[in-house]
């Protein structure tokens, strides 16, 4: 029995070492954020360093992804905990480049760059987030799902309240941390009652699930426990009331990556997650189908249509955000074991996009008071570089030709109709016939920016700010928006 035991061990170890080698990008950020922290202690206010270790972490972790995205199929590690393969390889190279967007638009944030606290800790926050963004796509077992989302939610929490600087902000950050925490017990609970009903924490036992065998309301009310969290995450209805507020209280750069990059990560945890219930098939995958439909439609049309009433700048992208998660959704219910590509497709083009809105919003509202639309009047007739990039950046959104978002929403679209064609359920039809309205809806409050921009009359504009550097960023912007749209399969 002995002997047995140290076989064990010794395979349990040769498991552990064998599997380290596949965490390279994670280790690498690991190291990173150690050294940023003793940067941070010994050279207090030298932003510079932390932030170039961080850099150079970030690109070596990218190139330790990009070696894994020929790792075809996939396989599990450390005992069935982690899962890997190309796919996630991919979405880590996204959530990288997420990061290094983040890290330039602090550098170029007057909020973040001249506040006493420096960007120090900031940057070792924003390493711990994407370190558990990696370990949440990759989870195959509950309990380490859950620490992963606790990483993210707290990096989260610290990140939006680092500045804090008047009511609002302070506001924002305590509703943030409020809400997240009631979601993540929520989705405590319903994992220790899925533990209860299954005797093990590993998502893929569910295909073992004796359904007829099992107390079905209970089996339901963990499972939407479950949804609590990811709704908390995905920010879809009826769990997006945080997403207006947290939105406008805290600064323009935080919100850009907080709106994206979570996101990322929880819809491929979604995807993994909806492939194991219809592999389950049966009831289970039919009643959980048919909830994230009405998710869907509701979150398609609470998004966008309270986003027509929207005057503030950030609040209208909180609920663009909104209603851009539904779309997404509608992919991912009607065909999640083949519309991987055109999602991810899909979010490449919301975090391209999206953060570089918040960007240039950021850019108005700290060196202008800028914050809402009507204050945009003739501001593009002044900087009209400016102006146009902005505008082609809200074309984009709302998915028109030739723009990035025109080839996004057009992959979502088809993939659906694919779906509905081979299925024939008038579920999906539903769902499509909402997509398009949502999109012709988004017209209205899109095009309000470019229309206030070119259009309107302003009394009074600020020339001040250093409108060349912003005016290149806007047309590189669009440049890159444009050409995504037009030549779609480089990147698809």
């Amino acid at each position: 029995m002995v002997q047995d035991g140290l076989f064990q061990l010794g395979d349990l170890l040769d498991g552990i070492v064998s599997g380290l080698a596949f965490l390279q990008p994670e280790v690498t950020l690991v190291i990173t954020f150690l050294l940023s922290i003793f940067s941070g202690l010994f050279l207090a206010r030298k932003n510079a360093i932390t932030s170039l270790i961080a850099v150079l972490g970030l690109l070596v972790s990218a190139y330790f992804s990009w070696k894994q995205l020929a790792l075809e199929p996939g396989f599990y590690l450390f005992g069935d905990m982690l899962y890997l393969e190309g796919g996630l390889a991919k979405m880590k190279l996204l959530l990288i480049f997420a990061a290094l967007f983040f890290i330039v638009l602090v550098h170029l944030s007057k909020f973040f760059t001249a506040h006493e606290k420096g960007i120090n800790d900031l940057i070792s926050i924003l390493l711990v987030l994407l370190l558990g963004l990696h370990i949440w796509i990759m989870a195959n077992n509950w309990l380490l799902v859950y620490v992963a989302i606790e990483m993210i939610s707290v990096a989260s929490y610290i990140l939006v309240g680092y500045l804090a600087r008047d009511r609002k902000q302070s506001e924002a950050a305590v509703k943030y941390v409020v809400f997240g925490t009631v979601c993540s017990a929520f989705m405590l609970y319903g994992m220790s009652l899925l533990y209860g009903l299954t005797g093990s924490l590993s998502l893929q036992n569910m295909e073992g699930f004796a359904l007829g065998l099992m107390q079905r309301p209970m089996l339901a009310l963990s499972i939407s426990m479950i949804f609590v969290g990811l709704g908390f995450k995905l920010s879809f209805v009826p769990f997006h009331f945080w997403s207006p507020d947290i939105y406008q209280g805290a600064p323009a750069a935080v919100v850009g990556f907080i709106s994206t990059a979570p996101k990322l990560a929880a819809f491929t945890f979604l995807l993994r997650l909806l492939q194991v219930y219809i592999a389950v098939g049966g009831e289970l995958w039919e009643y959980l189908r048919y909830g994230l439909i009405v998710i869907s439609i509701a979150t398609m049309l609470v998004g966008n249509f309270a986003a027509l009433r929207q005057q503030n700048l950030k609040r209208l992208m909180a609920y663009s955000s909104i209603g851009h998660t539904g779309f997404v959704m509608m992919l991912v219910v009607a065909d999640p074991l083949q519309g991987y590509s055109a999602i991810f497709f899909y979010l490449l083009v919301y975090l391209l996009t999206n953060m570089g809105v918040f960007s240039l919003i950021g850019h108005l509202e700290e060196d202008h008071g800028i914050i809402n639309i009507k204050q945009l009047r003739g501001l593009g007739k002044v900087h009209a570089l400016w102006g146009v990039g902005f505008a082609v950046a809200m074309v984009s959104l709302t998915g028109l030709p030739p723009t990035a978002g025109f080839a996004a929403k057009l992959f979502i679209f088809a993939g659906t109709f694919t779906a509905y064609q081979s299925s024939g359920d008038l579920t999906i039809l539903l769902l499509l016939i909402t997509g398009a309205l949502a999109t012709v809806v988004a017209l209205f409050f899109y095009f309000k920016i470019p229309l206030y921009l070119f259009l309107k009359e302003g009394n009074a504009i600020n020339r001040g700010g250093n409108w060349r550097l912003v005016s290149l960023f806007s047309i590189i912007l669009a440049l890159t928006l444009l050409f995504i749209g037009i030549f779609p399969s480089f990147f698809y």
